[in-house]
């Protein structure tokens, strides 16, 4: 009796301990050294006979490229485990150091793809991804399957203007946090509207009023608890100047009061006569050429416009996990 004890004791052990290695997922490996194919972790060896499927357990936040605290990621995850509980999409805050050769917006569907976070039937999906790859330093916003249709060009190019200001000030945990309440607003405003298409979005940036606000403060301050401390530096100069002249004008009308200045009433009495003669008014540069060429003009650009910050890039197309959509631009 014993014997058989001990026997479906061990049964019932190893069946556990099958069923956790089948549920591990490549990105909760701790050891994330490359594939013995060069390509990263993550990436499946046989990619011709790749599946879409429901991954379970996987983390929100995947910061390969190390850029935030664990206090930061915690946070992060945090957040963006609420928006993919409340509205049943994958979501992914994903960072790295290298593209493996792979394009960003190929590397980032991949990720998506080969990681299952595609939910639903469709398997759709979105990450926002930060690359810090020395020959491609950029962030790009990809969606896969049925998310595609959520992130068209225009939405694209509203995250970016969302987003550029903090990445480029280097506060990346910041510009996470607004792409991640970019995403919970315009989800709830799918959830809320009836028969929701991209046209129905109510777009604050917009090609044509591109310097109306400042998206950072506005999205990201106002849910956070932040604002501007303080006026602005235009403010502060503008004051200042404005006083400067005011104060300066009235020591100088002060000044003008005490001068006691008795001028000569013609002001030929200020020259000595016959003490200067011009007898030659022509100048000759030696050793000296002069030429002229018309200056080329530069071909104008087309396409949307980025502003100081730089085009925004949009692509769609068929990864080696399936189709996408990918927006982003460089820094």
């Amino acid at each position: 009796m014993k014997k058989m004890i001990c026997l479906l004791f061990s049964a019932a052990l190893l069946f556990t301990l099958c069923i956790v290695v089948f549920a591990d997922t490549p990105l909760l490996n701790p050891d994330k050294s490359d594939n013995e194919n060069g390509m990263p972790y993550w990436y499946p060896l046989d990619t011709d006979g790749f599946e879409d499927f429901h991954g379970e357990d996987l983390p929100y936040v995947v910061d390969d490229a190390d850029i935030m605290t664990d206090a930061e990621e915690a946070q992060l995850s945090a957040k963006i485990e609420s928006i993919v509980r409340k509205y049943g999409i994958g979501y992914v805050a994903f960072t790295d150091d290298d593209l493996h050769g792979l394009s960003p917006e190929y590397y980032s569907s991949d990720f998506l793809h080969f990681n299952g976070y595609g939910t639903g039937d469709e398997y759709g999906a979105v990450t926002f991804f930060l690359c810090f790859d020395p020959g491609d330093r950029c962030w790009r916003t990809t969606a896969i399957n049925s998310c595609e249709d959520y992130f068209t060009e225009e939405i694209m190019y509203e995250i970016d203007e969302t987003v550029d200001s903090a990445i480029r000030s280097g506060d990346y945990y910041d510009a996470f946090m607004l792409h991640a309440n970019y995403v919970e607003d315009l989800f709830e405003e799918i959830a809320t509207t009836e028969n929701w298409t991209p046209e129905d979005h109510d777009f604050k940036y917009t090609y044509e009023d591109e310097d109306d606000y400042d998206p950072y403060y506005e999205n990201y301050g106002y849910r956070n608890g932040r604002s501007k401390e303080g006026p602005s530096a235009v403010t502060v100069v503008g004051a200042g100047l404005i006083v400067g002249l005011i104060g300066g004008g009235i020591r100088v009308a002060s000044l003008r009061k005490k001068m006691k200045i008795n001028p000569p009433r013609t002001a030929n009495n200020y020259l000595i006569h016959d003490s200067y003669f011009v007898r030659d008014r022509r100048c000759d540069y030696l050793y000296t050429t002069l030429t002229r060429h018309e200056k080329p003009r530069e071909p104008s650009s087309s396409g949307g416009g980025g502003g100081s910050h730089g085009g925004s890039s949009f692509s769609s197309g068929h990864s080696s996990g399936g189709s996408f959509s990918s927006g982003g631009r460089s820094f």
